[in-house]
């Protein structure tokens, strides 16, 4: 019952020896053989290490039978509780903040992506615009999108196409009008 209580293996140790388990069979020879050489009693509380018994590990306390116990001759209680649980908890956890930190890197990436191409591409579409005007079509303009600072800047630059495009009709104009003169 107080194994089902605890939660825990339950053991009875009166001195160096077993004087009563809820561990298997071969589980409390373990436990006999490890406190036969002295190294179970050693730690009082819980410790903070994990002890192999058989096929399982444990984490273990260690605790006096009476309140103002000093001396282990008396008894005490030792404490095994499973690892196995808690250890499949901690994979489970670990592998689930991998795939989420995965996830989040993905959508990282993504969205950097994105906003990077939304930032750049009015830029883009900018300096194609001023090669093909340096190529002489005067008609080409920039697409308004993106941010406000983007679409101010397509604004500006068409307006600077649209008066050079006006000063070479200009120019195209007076020249026409020289060359029929000085014929």
């Amino acid at each position: 019952e107080l194994a089902q209580i605890t939660r825990a293996d339950v053991n009875l140790v009166t001195g160096s020896t077993l004087a009563g388990s809820s561990l298997s069979k071969p589980e409390q020879q373990h436990v006999a053989a490890a406190l036969a050489a002295g190294d179970l009693a050693a730690v009082r509380g819980v410790s903070p290490e994990l002890r192999a018994i058989g096929e399982r590990e444990f984490i273990e306390g260690i605790f006096p039978l009476f309140r103002d116990q000093r001396s282990t001759e008396v008894g005490h209680l030792v404490l095994l509780q499973d690892w196995a649980p808690t250890q499949a908890l901690l994979d489970e956890l670990r592998n689930a903040l991998l795939v989420a930190g995965a996830a989040g890197f993905a959508l990282a990436l993504a969205g950097g992506l994105v906003f990077s191409r939304r930032t750049s591409q009015p830029l883009m579409d900018m300096a194609a615009a001023a090669r093909d005007i340096a190529g002489g079509d005067w008609d080409r303009t920039v697409p308004a999108r993106g941010s406000a600072e983007a679409t101010t800047m397509a604004m500006a630059f068409n307006d600077m196409t649209r008066g050079l495009r006006d000063q070479a009709e200009r120019l195209r104009a007076s020249y026409q009008r020289f060359s029929t003169v000085k014929q």
